[in-house]
């Protein structure tokens, strides 16, 4: 600072303005004027020496050009001299070879000539040796001829003699055995005399033996029954006592294990556990609740309700990881037999009143199908051009189905009925609607309802008449001719069409969980048994979802925006028609037994084709329901819907999503990038968050319920930690876009669950979307998807917000919330409600 005040004292820049502006610095025209020449003429010399200075260097140049040009022709003079010595050397060495060959060429025809003169003579030798023996050979010939005829006199001599003493040996024989025959018939009749006493005799021993054989048998047994009833006893307790020590080692190791488990996940732990089941339920008796698995015993000790059993226990105070394992190996004990779930008590309660409606739901849809079908009169059509061929194909379905008696089909009747499917099949997916209207008109629905009624009509011991694949075929065509299709769409529900097809489902899927109880017969709940498949199921879920999917766009949609009355009163009988659907999907268990199906995946199915269709095809159709309810507010849930979802937990897909995804453990398992997703995995994990979409859509209270609860709400965290994860390896827009809504969903006015998705191993989910990419936060396509999460996520959360702050500002976010244009986005709507009320 000393030196710059040295530098720069007051003034010194009007001093030095001063100086520069002097009268004395100015100089005259004429002064400037010769100073400009004087640089002009020296710039003129300069430019003459430059000239000069390049024009001496270009003619060295051209010299040396010249030189250069002088030796090139030089060097090639002597190499085309040299080339021509060697050509001239290299001709004559030709000629030299070219005479050589020549002469051995002579030299070669004079031995060929010599070889074939030798070879003549040695032909001609032995042609006259090959003479000299034919002739000898035809000689010895007619010796042995004439030798072969006299003997062949003297064997006919001899041959005439040997029949005449043969004769008279014959009749000397034939004496012989007459007498013989004499001798042996008197000897067998004394014989036979001798054995009937004999006979009688060793009756009369053996029935004496027998009775002493039978007391000795008698005795014997008796003493091995004995030593049987003894050994028996003997084995069974050494077998009691094996299956007891094998029971308690057992019991010891899963002990250990739960021991085990209980240390690693009070001490911290936040791997993500595997979906095993307990084969008995755990009890913790500090909370008197009850643990099914080992996620449900992670999420139970990290939960809030336990955390603050600990801490009243503790008498408020911090507690250690060392009392918090202490407390909790004290308190998690394996259940009481006769402790009952209270949620299993629940839903035996709910069964009891669903069984109750099911019937009176039934009779209604009954009669209004029976009402629509008096009235129904099919529309006027123009002609299809498959017309021909769609009335053959019914035709010819109705003709094998009337002439088919009680048992199960001939091969040839069912490759003649998968025939007339096929044809129908290729001309529906088209999707033309001439075809399918011409479908309709032709009774074609009635016409495969028919081939359909053969599911009612199977039992456990007498199997379905029809295989999966034709049944398969009979949906895949309903499917067809209902694709976009709103009049067959209606026709399918109006008519109770819609009711029947959920009787076939159930009536199949009581069979899957038959076959399925009997591959897995062994007891064991954790066991992963490969799902049985049925194309016929398949097919029904998607000709389900496919009518409520159409109706909802055609009818309740527009309805609600239409001004028109008639579409109104429509849009009004279709709502009561869907809402009967639901709640008899509800009542009769259809639901129940969707939950059940995929409580069963624990792994990946990249091999079960059909069970990955089935299970695509069931999320669409619960998908479907849930949309069509979420048009309308229904305060009191009469389709008992939303109480449903809430007793499976809904329907198991966030379980199931875990077992596909994380069965081999989570992100700490791993110490690479994730391994790629197959391409069903992926499918399934899309159509999975997309239903979860619909759930939050339908009821949000209810989701948010749901996944925020114990168990369900750690599998969510880790599904949404790793598919985070994995999209930042694998890009797979489909799934990021599906998975930060649903985060949103789960966070937004609810700090509990907020603090689930901050919460975990590092980084965790909140930390992961503040990661994205800078696209995420810049493009406007982008930022719709991740900004609404990131304040669901936020919003009356201090410890979230502050996570955020550390990354953005705050103050994109409320930018975006008031100026977003996203107002379609039901995230978006919760938001501005909340921020308003806030």
């Amino acid at each position: 600072m000393e030196s710059l005040e040295e530098l720069r004292h007051p003034g010194r820049v009007l001093h030095i303005h001063e100086k520069l502006s002097s009268p004395s610095r100015k100089r005259s025209l004429s002064e400037k004027m010769r100073r400009h020449e004087e640089k002009l003429a020296k710039a003129q010399e300069l430019r003459e020496k430059l000239i000069q200075a390049k024009t001496d260097k270009l003619k060295d140049l051209f010299k040396k050009i010249e030189e250069v040009r002088q030796d090139k022709e030089l060097l090639l003079g002597e190499k085309r001299d040299l080339f021509q010595r060697k050509m001239k050397r290299a001709e004559e060495k030709r000629r030299q070879h070219l005479q050589e060959i020549i002469n051995k060429a002579h030299d070669e025809e004079n031995k060929a000539k010599e070889i074939a003169f030798i070879n003549g003579l040695e032909a001609k030798n032995k042609l006259h040796d090959i003479m000299q023996q034919h002739q000898s050979h035809e000689s010895r010939l007619a010796d042995m001829a004439e030798e072969r005829t006299r003997r062949q006199e003297e064997k006919a001599a001899k041959e005439m003699a040997a029949q005449e003493r043969r004769k008279a040996l014959e009749a000397e024989r034939q004496a012989r055995m007459a007498e013989l025959c004499e001798k042996r018939r008197r000897r067998c009749e004394r014989i036979d005399r001798k054995q009937a006493e004999r006979r009688e005799e060793l009756l009369e021993q053996a029935r004496e033996k027998a009775r002493d054989r039978e007391e000795r048998l008698s005795a014997l047994q008796q003493a091995q029954q004995a030593k049987e009833t003894e050994l028996v006893k003997k084995i069974q307790q050494k077998q009691e006592e094996s299956a007891r020590r094998h029971e308690e080692n057992i019991e010891q190791i899963r002990q250990r294990a739960l021991e085990s488990s209980i240390m690693k996940y009070s001490r911290g732990c936040d791997d993500a556990p595997k979906l095993i089941r307990y084969e008995t339920k755990k009890l913790c008796t500090l909370c008197n609740s009850l643990i099914t698995s080992e996620v449900y015993l992670l999420s139970h000790l990290r939960g809030r309700h336990h955390q603050e059993a600990l801490r009243a226990l503790h008498q408020g105070g911090d507690i250690s990881n060392e009392d918090s394992e202490t407390y909790n190996l004290k308190h998690i004990i394996d259940a009481p037999a006769n402790i009952d779930d209270p949620q299993v008590t629940r839903d035996k309660e709910r069964q009891k009143a669903l069984k109750r409606r099911c019937k009176k739901i039934r009779t209604r849809m009954t009669t209004r199908g029976k009402e629509y079908e008096t009235t129904f009169k099919p529309a006027t059509l123009k002609d299809s051009p498959n017309k021909l061929r769609i009335m053959k194909a019914l035709q010819q379905i109705v003709k094998l189905v009337a002439n088919q008696g009680s048992g199960p089909w001939l091969t040839a009747d069912l490759t003649a009925l998968d025939r007339p499917l096929l044809e129908l099949l290729r001309i529906l997916e088209k999707k033309e609607k001439l075809d399918q209207a011409m479908f309709s008109a032709q009774n074609g629905f009635v016409k495969l309802n028919s081939v359909l009624k053969v599911i009612l009509d199977a039992t456990e011991q007498r199997p379905c008449v029809l295989p999966a694949k034709s049944l398969g075929f009979c949906g895949r065509v309903l499917l067809g001719a209902c694709r976009n299709n709103p009049d067959n769409c209606r026709y399918v529900l109006y008519s109770n069409l819609a009711g029947t097809l959920i009787d076939y489902l159930m009536q199949r899927l009581n069979e899957l969980v038959i076959e399925t109880t009997r591959v897995g017969s062994n007891g064991s709940i954790n066991t992963i048994v490969n799902l049985p498949s049925d194309a016929a199921i398949g097919a029904m879920f998607e000709v389900l979802a496919e009518m409520a999917q159409v109706l909802c766009d055609s009818d309740l949609k527009s309805g609600l925006s239409s001004q028109d009355q008639s579409r109104k009163d429509q849009a009004e009988t279709t709502w009561l028609r869907i809402q009967d659907v639901v709640s008899y999907c509800v009542s009769v268990g259809l639901a129940d037994k969707i939950s059940w199906y995929f409580s069963h995946v624990q792994g990946p199915l990249d091999n079960d084709v059909g069970v990955v269709e089935i299970i695509l095809a069931a999320m669409r159709h619960i998908s479907a329901l849930a949309k069509c309810l979420s048009f309308r507010s229904l305060p009191d849930d009469p389709t008992q819907l939303i109480g449903t979802l809430h007793v499976t937990d809904a329907c198991g897909v966030v379980s199931l999503l875990y077992g596909l995804l994380l069965h081999q453990g989570g992100r700490s398992s791993m110490a690479q990038a994730p391994a790629k997703l197959s391409k069903m995995t992926e499918a399934l994990t899309i159509e999975a968050t997309t239903l979860l979409h619909q759930l939050a859509s339908l009821d949000l209270n209810m989701f948010q319920g749901i996944l925020g609860s114990e168990g369900i709400s750690l599998e969510l965290r880790h599904i949404a930690s790793y598919l985070l994860w994995y999209c930042s390896h694998w890009p797979c827009d489909d799934i990021l876009h599906n998975v930060i809504p649903l985060v949103g969903f789960f966070a937004v006015n609810n700090k509990e669950n907020q603090m689930v998705i901050q919460s975990g191993e590092m980084p965790s989910v909140l930390q992961q979307l503040c990661n994205l990419p800078w696209q995420y936060f810049s493009e406007p396509r982008l930022t719709a998807v991740l900004f609404p999460t990131l304040l669901a996520c936020s919003l009356g959360n201090h410890d979230n917000m502050l996570i955020l702050q550390q990354e953005m500002s705050f103050q994109v976010l409320e930018d975006f919330l008031h100026n977003s244009q996203a107002l379609d986005k039901p995230l978006v709507h919760i938001l501005r409600r909340t921020y308003v009320q806030g």
